[in-house]
């Protein structure tokens, strides 16, 4: 099961483009989490995959099982140096990842 575009701190734009993270505004209900989130902006085109936005300050979670507990944890953080690295790109897929037992984090 894999859970997409999580945020976890507000959008970096007017008053937040600079300064430290904020945390992020709550919502009401069960929130839709089937897409991933927007990608940070790249330096290059990107030609698949979410579009850039400003709101990409998003994780995603795969678990093998949602109720299980002490499965080991991988925390990935791309380094693409705004060029590539996106934690939508397939070959860091948490569902792939989750299916060797790991809860796997991405981040945007």
């Amino acid at each position: 099961m894999v859970f997409r575009g999580i945020p976890y701190a507000r959008p970096p734009v007017g008053a937040f483009r600079f300064a430290a993270p904020a945390p992020p505004q709550r919502w009401e209900g069960t929130r839709h989490a089937a897409e991933f989130g927007a990608v940070v902006p790249l330096s290059l085109p990107v030609d698949t995959g979410p579009p850039q936005g400003t709101d990409w300050l998003t994780l995603n979670v795969g678990t093998p099982d949602p109720g299980a507990a002490g499965l080991p944890v991988l925390v990935w953080i791309p380094v693409g140096g705004y060029i590539s690295a996106l934690s939508s790109d397939p070959m860091y897929d948490p569902a792939a990842l989750a299916g060797a037992g790991l809860v796997v984090v991405t981040i945007n």
